[in-house]
This record gives structure tokens, C-alpha cells and sequence, in this order.
């Protein structure tokens, strides 16, 4: 789908050659490379992705009393791999992508619903809070590597992605579970909360969109639409529509917060791909509450706590939040045009090159680290697995969208 996007923004666009830049951007893998590492688990290889890495020798660390490597993170480096090869080609990096999906298979139980950590004996953690059995965040993000994983395997490794067609297509009673509530809210300031987003979650449930769309477009899977269109939906209702920040999807409960807001994003595609116009007013509404993000120095969480009363806290800036923000950004602009977007989406990017409140480099390209995040104590410059990640995610989208070259 995005590779579409790019096409058709070419096409329409073709004399605006300045919205690509030769920022200093090198899309490194090294890092990731190095938090990677190859095991055997029942005999198959797959491959893990240390969750640490801290200053100044950056040795791989796992999460205490958590394990080594989780979905979460591998998961999205299958991710990385997928749009890396798709870029810039290598075998090697499809077969990493095929490792890391593998142990994201392995990490599904029987019932769909996805298992997170695994300990250093390789063991399953099954009793871990941020690792129980259950259908959480990380089964969301298996989902969409999965699903993106199945686009890209179905023209050359056809059994292989039939057994991550038949993965994704086992957590939809999970999904099923939710949809039945369409239509029922929890009363609460200062927006009703649908009871059919995931864990009465926006940011959570931008993510599944994500993830449904690629899985959609790849198999024509009519739950998939129905998914996608009645979870649009509910971000739609689960929007601020008054006061200084009008247009904040809602991440959980009265808070927005920068990291995994990708509700913007999930908007834009699935207005691209079934043009609901009520779509279309939501998510430029949504773009300028995030250009206001970006301008006020990249905000980091808002807590609404009354008719006209918002806390705002700036700290913590993690890479997580500026990719889910600039890419919200980018996917409004392709649908908009309106230069406003584009101009803080490219802001919001500068962040990585020492456009921030530090006013420190945070990506390396020379290294591909990128460092952890920036506080009131300055700049974090450890370098795990998400801001790693999450870097490198934002790069490549936008590499394939034109913004990057």
C-alpha cells in the first residue's frame, strides 16, 4: 500500500522535488544487527532481539526479571527487515525478517493470543505481567508483522506464508470479541470511551488498523474490512472535538500521549483505502493537533483532567513517539496535500538530527544507534531495542514514501 502511495504522490506531485531532503539520514541496520542474535528454539532458528543496550559499551542486556527478548520488539524488526529488503534488496535481510516471524509464530498459543518474553534459558514466561498469554499490545504487533510479513513472502515463499495467513486469521475471535460491543460506550470525561477498541485502547487499536490494512490488502479478506472500518470508527468517536488541543485521538481513558499514537496515521490509511468522508474530517483534525505537538517542541503526554484543564508534560521524548507522530503527519499530508504537514512532519524528523530541546544528535548514522530519549536530566544515551527500532521504522517509511532518499 505504501509503495502505492509513493507511486501516486509522484504522479501528482512531480514538480515538487522539495519534499525530499538529503538530510543526514543513512538508514544503518548495525545496530539492530548487533541487539540480534540467532537461536534454536525446538530446533527452529529464529531469531531474537536483545531488549537493551546501555552506554558507553552498549552490551546487550536483557529486561530484568522479564527475559531477553520479547514480541514487542521482534516483531517490529521483522518489521525493519521486511522494508529493508523491499529498499534496498539483500537476502540476508529477508532471511532475518523470516527468523524474526518465526519466533513470533513460536510465541502464539493454540488460541491465537500471543505469549511476550522468553528468559535466558529460553523458556517461555508465562506468568509475567508484560508476558502473560493474553491479547495485548504484543499480540497486536505480531498481527501486523505478520500480516505485512504474508505481502511480502506470498510471491516467493508460499508455504511459509500460509502459515502466517492462517496465524493472523486465528486471533480473529479476539478481535470478534470486541466488535460486538460496536455501538456501547463507557461514560467518561472527556470522551466517551467505544467499548469495541482494543482494551478500550486508541493507540492500541491504531496499531491493529495498521496491521488489518496490510492483511486486507494483501488477501481481500472481508473480516479484515469489517475490522478496519468498525475500529476506524471508534477512533473517530474517541477524539477531543473542543478546548486548546481539539483533534487529540485519545490514547487510553483521558490521556494522549506520543508514543504508539499512531491513530492519525491509521485514519489516513483507511480513509485512502474506503474514502468515508467522516474519515477525511477526522484526520486532518487529527494532523493539526499533531503539527500543534511538534511545534509546542514535541510533546510527550496530555492528561485532560477537567472542562478546560489539560496537564501537559513535555518529557519524556523517546523515538517511539516522534515516529508515531511523523508519520501520522506523512500519511495526512499524502492524503491532504496541505504543506503544513509536511513541514512538521520534517520537524518532527529533525528531532533525530539535533532539532530538539537537548539540541543533541540522537541517530547515528555511522553506528545506526539511536539513543533512548531525552528527560529533564538531558539525554538518555542508551540504545535498546525500541528507540533502535522505532528510528529506523520512521526512516524507512519515509524513504518510501519520498521523503527520504
Amino acid at each position: 500500500m505504501r509503495l502505492l502511495l509513493m507511486l501516486l504522490f509522484f504522479l501528482s506531485c512531480s514538480d515538487e522535488n522539495d519534499n525530499t531532503t538529503e538530510s543526514n539520514f543513512n538508514i544503518n541496520l548495525a545496530h539492530l544487527d548487533y541487539l540480534s542474535e540467532t537461536i534454536s528454539l525446538d530446533s527452529t532458528e529464529v531469531l531474537i532481539v536483545y531488549i537493551y543496550a546501555d552506554a558507553p559499551d552498549y552490551e546487550r542486556i536483557e529486561a530484568a526479571g522479564e527475559g531477553i527478548t520479547a514480541v514487542d520488539d521482534v516483531a517490529r524488526a521483522a518489521l525493519v527487515y521486511l522494508k529493508y529488503y523491499e529498499q534496498f534488496g539483500g537476502e540476508e535481510n529477508l532471511e532475518k525478517a523470516k527468523n524474526a516471524l518465526k519466533f513470533v509464530l513460536y510465541m502464539q498459543a493454540e488460541d491465537g493470543q500471543f505469549y511476550n518474553f522468553i528468559f535466558d534459558d529460553h523458556t517461555i514466561n508465562r506468568d509475567g505481567r508484560t508476558s502473560i498469554k493474553s491479547f495485548d499490545y504484543w499480540s497486536i504487533r505480531a498481527i501486523r508483522a505478520m500480516s505485512y510479513g504474508y505481502s511480502v513472502f506470498i510471491s516467493n515463499d508460499q508455504a511459509f506464508a500460509g502459515q502466517l495467513k492462517s496465524a493472523v486469521e486465528l486471533t480473529f475471535p479476539h478481535i470478534e470479541k470486541w466488535m460486538a460491543s460496536k455501538g456501547q460506550y463507557i461514560l467518561r470525561f472527556p470522551v466517551n470511551i467505544p467499548l469495541w477498541l482494543i482494551n478500550n485502547a486508541g493507540d492500541q487499536s491504531s496499531e491493529l488498523v495498521l496491521g488489518l490494512i496490510d492483511f486486507y490488502i494483501a488477501t481481500g479478506d472481508v473480516r479484515a474490512e469489517e475490522y478496519i472500518r468498525k475500529l476506524t470508527d471508534g477512533l473517530v468517536k474517541f477524539q477531543i472535538s473542543t478546548g486548546e488541543y481539539s483533534g487529540a485521538h485519545l490514547s487510553w481513558q483521558n490521556l494522549w500521549h506520543a508514543w504508539g499514537a499512531h491513530q492519525v496515521q491509521a485514519v489516513s490509511e483507511a480513509y485512502t483505502l474506503f474514502k468515508e468522508e467522516k474519515w477525511l474530517t477526522s484526520l486532518t483534525r487529527g494532523a493539526d493537533f499533531l503539527s500543534k505537538v511538534v511545534a509546542e517542541d514535541n510533546l510527550n503526554e496530555l492528561t485532560f483532567i477537567g472542562t478546560d484543564s489539560v496537564t501537559v508534560n513535555k518529557y519524556p521524548q523517546i523515538a517511539y513517539g516522534i515516529h508515531a507522530v511523523s508519520s501520522g503527519l506523512m500519511e495526512a499530508y499524502l492524503v491532504t496535500k496541505n504543506e503544513e504537514y509536511r513541514e512538521s512532519m520534517m520537524k518532527g524528523l529533525d528531532w533525530f538530527n539535533g532539532g530538539n530541546s537537548a539540541g543533541v544528535v540522537m541517530y547515528d548514522p555511522s553506528t545506526g544507534r539511536t539513543f533512548d530519549g531525552i528527560d529533564l536530566n538531558g539525554v538518555n544515551m542508551n540504545s535498546g531495542a525500541e528507540s533502535t527500532i522505532e528510528a529506523l521504522l520512521l526512516f524507512l517509511e519515509m524513504r518510501e514514501n519520498g521523503f527520504l532518499y
